[in-house]
């Protein structure tokens, strides 16, 4: 029995390239940046003195690291805290999961890309670019 022409193409299409993993990567971390976003808005309204101190730690992170454009996530002291919160602590846990999931795509392509960082960057770049 002879294969068909395309089983080829099919294996082909299957294969998980570094840029794959980079945009995986990215597309986690925007929906855990989304997420973070309303609800750190809900917490405004809501939960004022808990919406501050997560604004306290990321202003803490913001001058740490001299980026002044870093955006809302959740990470760090904060998400412990949260985990614990009886109402957000499962979102606390999803977010926690988007992070990991995203850290492990990137550690893959990097691995992929035999360490090369500025490969890394370079994908990045595409990736932000094409989506």
């Amino acid at each position: 029995m002879e294969k068909p022409d395309d089983i080829d193409a099919d294996f082909h299409r299957m294969v998980i390239t570094p840029f794959d993993m980079v945009l995986w990567s990215r597309e986690r971390m925007l929906q855990h940046v989304d997420v973070a976003v309303r609800l750190m808005g809900h917490l405004h309204d809501c939960e004022p003195e808990l919406a501050e101190r997560w604004r306290s730690q990321l202003n803490r992170e913001r001058v740490e690291t001299g980026r002044p454009g870093l955006v809302v996530y959740l990470r760090g002291e904060f998400l412990e805290e949260l985990r614990q919160h009886p109402r957000y602590g499962y979102l606390a846990e999803w977010m926690a999961e988007w992070t990991d999931e995203a850290d492990r795509y990137r550690v893959a392509a990097l691995e992929d890309l035999g360490g090369d960082q500025a490969a890394l960057a370079k994908l990045d770049e595409e990736v932000r670019c094409r989506h």
